[in-house]
Order: structure tokens, then C-alpha cells, then sequence
């Protein structure tokens, strides 16, 4: 490795395993925590269809939930372990030049979000660019291939798209050589992974799917491609990018197709499925520097549409240097703090008002907490039905609620005279805030 890859992975390691220790999960990741925790045999993929997430990443934490250990740093540690070891792939293997891959290894992407929000994405990208990685040596090497395309499909379906068409030239390139016996060691666990996928998909309920992540895709979502700048300088960019691309990579017809099918999908997806947060949008991303990868592994272009392939890309990688999504739910979700002020009030009653603040229940193991679940659709105080708040309150403890917001409200009021007084107890940074209850009854 070159002084360039130590004193990047260096800087790396030191800045993204102290946010990482730092890091309180939201509640995404801390229900993958949960699924895991409530293992068992017979019952995950019960589980999993309400997530849309595939099993690998419920298996690895699961001897660590079992036993509730180290949570969450367990947790946090072994995905920016996959991130990290993603970056050695990507070092060592991908043939790119030493800035491009410092500017990948400091883009949003590499240094911000998926090293530190443990998530099932890191071992996906991992897996990926192992394949990159032994793409040349695929046919040497094809039960370890299949294999490697079997876990990285059950990973996420962001990755499943990519894993599934690396495997179908794997099988492709096998028929066409001859190689009967791998041929049908690897239709088998193609057919296995396929019939896999079958059963976890097929079993997805969307039922709890935010409003905002169901309209499909609109021009603004495109638009706002690289939100530090206007709409107008966007579309250009996306122009220069898609045509530059476009030109560069036109002789490889292979890359072309991979590129071809998984943007289609994945832009299908996101339009009829789920809009999908930045996290999945960067997969794009993630599936553009394998074909890059490719393209230059596999020599089909000319060394002049080679350069203009890695200028295009470093281009790219240094406008995911000005990310502004930085949002409060993911990187500063406070549910250790949360979960500190149930425990000092460990007698009291807790209602949630909002899904994202189960992020707090890996916390509370220790002890017989007296926790409920306000549901609702529409996530606003304003929405809250008295007679139903009533319900939650106990009649012989103190009663908190907790909202995903802090807009002042001071009372839910009935039909008859009778009131819920609300006392903000605390405030974590005016997003989350914890309100003590007092029931006054009609006069």
C-alpha cells in the first residue's frame, strides 16, 4: 500500500471510529437490534417483512443481541469494520488513481454515513467491491464468486440488484466456456438465492411507510441531485455527468448494460415502491464506481476515454464533499439520553407519540420499564384524540409523554371540560421533547 492510502486510512480511522463511539442510534438501526434480539427459529422472516431489509444483516448481530452485549457499540463497531475493510478493497484492488480514491475515501458517503450509522448497506458495498475486486478471476474461482453473490443479495436490495446481474454473467461466461460442472454448482445456488429472495420479498407489507417516501420520483428529486447548489446549475451538472459517462464508457457494452439495468430498477423502485433517503440514492453512486472499476479492469476502452472516465468521477466524488442532509433523526437521534432520563424516572409511565423514539428500547433491558405506543397516522399534537391520550395515563404514577418535535403546546382538551396539562421535563436540542402529564378533571 502506498503512503497515500496510510495517511488517508490513518485520518480515516482516527476521526470516523470517534463519531462512531459517540454515535446513539436512531431507531432504524436500533430495531434491527430488536429483530435480532427476538430471534427466533421460524420467525424472522415474520419479522423482517415489516423492515424490507434481507437477513444477513439480522444474522451477524445476532449472537450479539442475544446476549445484549456491548449495545450499541457492538453494533456500531462490526459495520464500520465492513466500511472499513470496503476502503481496503477499494485501495488495494480498484484501479484508480491515488486522489480519486482519497476523495472517495473522504466523500460523504465513505466518511460520513456509512461508517457510522450501522445499517445493513457497509457489508453490501463491501461485498460489491469484493466482486469488483475478483471480477478478472471470476471463472478461476466461481463456487467462492456465487457464494459471495448469494450473501451480498440477501444483504439489502440496493445491493441485491448488483449482486444478481454479477452473478448472471458468472453463469453466462460459464456456459460459454464450458465449465459444466461449476455451471451447475452455481445454477444451484442461483436458485437457491432467487427462491430466498422470493420468500423475503414476496412476504414486505409497505403499510408503515411515511407519506412523504410514497409520491414517487418528481423532478425536483433529481434537482436536488447536489443540494449545495441551485436547481439550474443541478441540471447541468446531471447533463455533463450522464452525456460525459455516456461517451466515455460507450464502447464497453457490458458496462453499459450493468449501469442500464440498475439505475432503470432502481429508479423504478424508488418511483412505484419507495422514494428512498439518501443513504439508498448514493447507491448510484456505489454502482457507478464498480462500472468505472470495471470498465478499466476490462480494457474495451481507449486509455484517452480511461482518463476521461476517472476525471468524470473525481468531478462527482468532490460534489458529494458538499452534502447538507445532515439530518437530526439519523445523527443525533438522542436515544441514550432519552433512555438515561426513563431510567432516572424509572417509576413514571411512558407514552411515545412517534415510531422513531423506540430507538431507545435496547437502552431499557435492564428493568420492568412501564413504556407504550401512541398510534396514529399523522405524527402532529394537533392530532392527538383526547379521549384516546386519556387511555395512556396512569392512575397511580406519573405519566410522560414523548414527542419527535417540541412545538409549545400546553394542553389536550376534551369535550367535556376535562384537560391534559403538558410540562416540558426536558428538551433534547428542541427535537425530541419529553412532556410531564397532569390530568384536571371537569369542575
Amino acid at each position: 500500500m502506498s503512503k497515500g492510502f496510510w495517511f488517508c486510512i490513518t485520518f480515516w480511522i482516527i476521526f470516523t471510529f470517534a463519531r462512531v463511539l459517540c454515535h446513539q442510534p436512531w431507531s432504524d438501526e436500533a430495531n434491527a437490534w430488536e429483530l435480532a434480539r427476538s430471534f427466533e427459529f421460524g420467525s424472522i422472516l415474520e419479522s423482517i417483512k415489516y423492515q424490507g431489509h434481507f437477513f444477513v444483516w439480522y444474522f451477524i448481530l445476532l449472537p450479539f443481541a442475544k446476549f445484549d452485549f456491548a449495545y450499541p457499540y457492538s453494533m456500531l463497531i462490526i459495520n464500520w469494520a465492513f466500511c472499513f475493510v470496503a476502503l481496503v478493497v477499494l485501495w488495494r484492488f480498484a484501479p484508480f488513481n491515488n486522489w480519486i480514491k482519497g476523495l472517495m475515501t473522504f466523500s460523504f458517503p465513505f466518511f460520513t454515513y456509512y461508517p457510522v450509522v450501522a445499517r445493513c448497506y457497509s457489508i453490501g458495498i463491501l461485498l460489491l467491491f469484493a466482486l469488483c475486486a475478483l471480477y478478472k478471476d471470476r471463472l478461476k474461482h466461481p463456487i467462492w464468486y456465487a457464494n459471495i453473490v448469494f450473501i451480498c443479495a440477501n444483504t439489502s436490495l440496493m445491493a441485491c440488484i448488483g449482486a444478481l446481474i454479477f452473478g448472471g454473467i458468472l453463469l453466462f461466461d460459464l456456459f460459454k466456456q464450458k465449465q459444466n460442472k461449476d455451471l451447475k454448482i452455481c445454477l444451484g445456488i442461483a436458485v437457491t438465492c432467487i427462491l430466498m429472495l422470493l420468500v423475503q420479498v414476496l412476504n414486505v407489507k409497505y403499510g408503515g411507510r411515511p407519506d412523504d417516501k410514497i409520491h414517487g420520483l418528481t423532478l425536483d428529486s433529481f434537482l436536488l441531485m447536489f443540494p449545495l447548489f441551485p436547481k439550474f446549475i443541478n441540471a447541468i451538472f446531471i447533463g455533463i455527468f450522464v452525456v460525459g459517462f455516456g461517451i466515455s464508457l460507450f464502447k464497453d457494452k457490458l458496462i453499459l448494460m450493468f449501469l442500464s439495468v440498475i439505475y432503470g430498477f432502481l429508479l423504478m423502485f424508488f418511483h412505484f415502491c419507495y422514494a428512498g433517503d439518501f443513504w439508498h440514492w448514493y447507491f448510484l453512486y456505489i454502482y457507478l464506481i464498480c462500472a468505472c472499476w470495471l470498465a478499466l479492469d476490462r480494457n474495451v476502452i481507449s486509455d484517452k476515454f480511461k482518463k476521461a472516465t476517472v476525471i468524470l468521477l473525481g468531478l462527482l466524488t468532490v460534489m458529494f464533499f458538499f452534502e447538507l442532509r445532515y439530518e437530526i433523526r439519523v445523527f443525533q437521534s438522542n436515544s441514550k439520553n432519552i433512555a438515561e432520563f426513563i431510567k432516572e424516572n424509572r417509576t413514571a409511565r411512558f407514552v411515545y407519540f412517534d415510531i422513531i423514539l423506540k430507538s431507545t428500547l435496547p437502552y431499557l433491558h435492564d428493568a420492568d420499564y412501564d413504556l407504550a405506543y401512541y398510534e396514529y397516522s399523522n405524527r402532529q399534537k394537533d392530532n392527538v384524540e383526547f379521549e384516546k391520550a386519556k387511555e395512556y395515563l396512569a392512575s397511580d404514577k406519573e405519566t410522560y409523554f414523548l414527542w419527535s418535535n417540541c412545538d409549545e403546546i400546553e394542553e389536550i382538551k376534551g369535550k367535556n371540560g376535562e384537560i391534559i396539562k403538558l410540562f416540558v421535563a426536558k428538551n433534547f436540542q428542541n427535537t425530541y421533547c419529553i412532556y410531564k402529564t397532569e390530568f384536571i378533571k371537569n369542575k
